[in-house]
């Protein structure tokens, strides 16, 4: 299989259309009945789910996993999975310390569940990719809630989850707590989630997903923006702050947020809560996973003006294609209005840890091997744990990428902190805060610190880029008590059998 040194030595890389259609046919776009016109169709806000009852207990929860119908843009609807039947999944908000329950019914085909993105819970809610819900059947979820007010996500996280999430199997849930709500930051209408993907659909409106040798190795990627489930929508807003919660929920697509020419664009919030303090950019990288809580001051536009959120990303490192999808949404201001919130110069405390803190530091070598993608030269086994991280303990992990392509690190469980970014310096300001989705850019080796506390049992961690993940770019880790290793309530199931097409089943 050809390299991107092998093609930046034959000079194709930026030069040969035609040689990318013929080697890389899973990579370009399928013809379309027309050219699709941005901003038709306006922002749909996902519902918020209601809980069945309310006890001393916490709150309870009915969700379905089945097909439905959705109006993706412009022409007719679109088959899709869904939580409920939609895409995004209805919204999930709780409160920091009540509990959560949640019963999903299965009501599709397939195996599916539910994994909460950033969450720390017990394993056995943790829905790991084994940990699956038959077709038919029911199974209970509880989320105590024990961590930071922030944006969380929950998708499917079966070894089908790639296409699963891709045909619309994701949702927000959001945590709350009163200390940040006195902060008197944006909220109620004005707090909108945002979960931007890449997606093709045929002149039949029908979403197109292939999996091959190819997207294996580099992914799956769209050649339409969408915003919560609409292509490249608009949306009426005041002319005051707004608080967004942008999600990265590609397959395999990075993308590069810029307002309007470069307006600044005030960043508040990371994966596991809130920032120090505010830092303003003029662009916002994403990554496959990642979230970001962001604050637009949208009274610096005249009412009647518009200003679009750009995508500045295209061509990465270790990825002759994709090509730039530059379109993400239109801002129209429409109305003025009084606007009482504000964003403080203190958001939170955040205890910097420290390498000292660490009682152990582990390596892992990410890389294509035998052609697989392979965590220390080895694909997943739900057999064999890589390490065991002592419960109350805190761990330095070093990621060395040896590949050529970019890879996005996911750790179940735990929040963490990046140590030192690719340039051996330490994170910019934006990026200093809790985390649970790390990049690794290709040839370099980054650090992260990571506090294990929570709950012991087995947890998976992966790249989150979705088609490596799913063929088996995944290891395990079995947080331990005083007890030692083997004590967790659940253990993995060693007759598991990897799910690849045929060509590339492993022997």
């Amino acid at each position: 299989m050809l390299r991107r040194r092998d093609l930046l030595k034959r000079g194709v890389i930026g030069g040969s259309a035609a040689y990318l259609a013929w080697r890389f046919p899973s990579l370009m776009p399928p013809a379309r009945a027309g050219r699709l016109e941005p901003f038709s169709l306006p922002l749909p806000i996902p519902p918020v789910l209601q809980p069945v009852r309310r006890d001393a207990s916490g709150d309870f929860y009915e969700l379905t996993m089945k097909s439905g119908r959705a109006q993706l843009r412009d022409g007719a609807a679109t088959e899709i999975w869904g939580y409920d039947g939609i895409w995004p999944g209805p919204t999930i908000r709780a409160t920091r310390g009540r509990p959560t329950h949640v019963r999903a019914t299965n009501l599709m085909s397939r195996d599916v569940n539910i994994h909460n993105h950033g969450h720390k819970v017990p394993v056995e809610s943790d829905g790991g990719p084994l940990d699956v819900i038959h077709p038919g059947e029911s199974r209970a979820y509880v989320y105590p809630n024990d961590q930071n007010a922030s944006t969380y996500w929950y998708h499917d996280h079966t070894m089908g989850n790639a296409e699963s999430i891709y045909r619309g199997m994701a949702g927000f849930y959001l945590i709350t707590d009163p200390a940040e709500d006195a902060l008197n930051l944006p909220s109620g209408e004005y707090d909108i989630p945002l979960m931007i993907q890449d997606r093709t659909l045929d002149g039949e409106n029908r979403l197109t997903y292939g999996l091959n040798e190819k997207t294996i190795e580099e992914g799956t990627l769209g050649d339409t923006l969408f915003v919560n489930g609409v292509a490249m929508p608009h949306m009426e807003v005041a002319n005051r702050k707004y608080r967004f919660r942008f999600l990265g929920a590609a397959n395999r697509r990075t993308l590069g947020l810029r307002l309007g020419d470069g307006d600044p664009m005030i960043v508040i919030g990371s994966d596991g809560g809130l920032l120090e303090a505010p830092v303003s950019l003029s662009a916002l990288p994403i990554f496959n996973g990642e979230r970001w809580d962001v604050v637009i001051d949208f009274s610096g536009y005249p009412v009647g003006s518009s200003v679009v959120l750009h995508n500045t990303r295209g061509t990465e490192l270790g990825l002759s294609f994709p090509p730039l999808l530059p379109d993400v949404m239109r801002f129209d201001i429409v109305r003025s209005e009084p606007d009482p919130s504000d964003v403080p110069s203190q958001l939170a405390s955040v205890e910097r840890l420290q390498p000292d803190d660490a009682v152990k530091t582990r390596r892992f070598v990410l890389e294509w091997t035998d052609g697989h993608w392979t965590i220390n030269g080895r694909i997943y086994d739900p057999a064999r744990i890589d390490a065991y991280p002592v419960l109350g303990t805190t761990e330095t992990w070093e990621f060395e990428n040896r590949s050529d392509q970019i890879h996005d690190l996911h750790l179940h469980l735990v929040q963490f902190q990046q140590l030192l970014g690719p340039d051996g310096q330490l994170p910019p300001p934006y990026r200093s805060g809790w985390k649970d989705t790390k990049r690794i850019l290709p040839h370099i080796m980054e650090s992260i610190i990571v506090p294990f506390d929570g709950y012991t049992g087995v947890y998976v961690f992966h790249c989150h880029m979705l088609e490596h993940a799913e063929h088996m770019m995944m290891g395990q880790f079995e947080v331990v008590g005083p007890e030692g290793p083997g004590a967790s309530a659940t253990q993995p199931n060693s007759s598991f059998v990897c799910p690849l097409p045929t060509s590339t089943r492993y022997g």
